[in-house]
C-alpha cells in the first residue's frame, strides 16, 4: 500500500490528486485537453474556443480551489 491509502479515505486520496493529474493530462495529451475543457461551463467558466489546452488548465485549476 502507498502512503496516501494508508494515511487517506480513498474519496480524499481522489480529490487531492483530481487537480494535478486533470492539469498533467491537459498539458501533455491534446485529445484529453480538448475533453477537459468541456466541463469548464459546469465550473463556473466560460469557453472561448480555440485554446483548449488553456480551458483545460481552467478546468484543473478550479477543481484545485475546490480541494484547497
Amino acid at each position: 500500500e502507498s502512503l496516501l491509502t494508508n494515511e487517506f479515505p480513498d474519496g480524499e486520496t481522489s480529490c487531492l490528486t483530481l487537480g494535478p493529474v486533470l492539469r498533467h493530462k491537459a498539458e501533455t495529451d491534446e485529445a484529453a485537453a480538448q475533453q477537459i475543457a468541456r466541463l469548464l461551463p459546469a465550473l463556473g467558466g466560460n469557453r472561448r474556443g480555440g485554446d483548449a489546452r488553456g480551458e483545460a488548465i481552467e478546468v484543473a485549476q478550479r477543481v484545485e480551489a475546490l480541494v484547497r
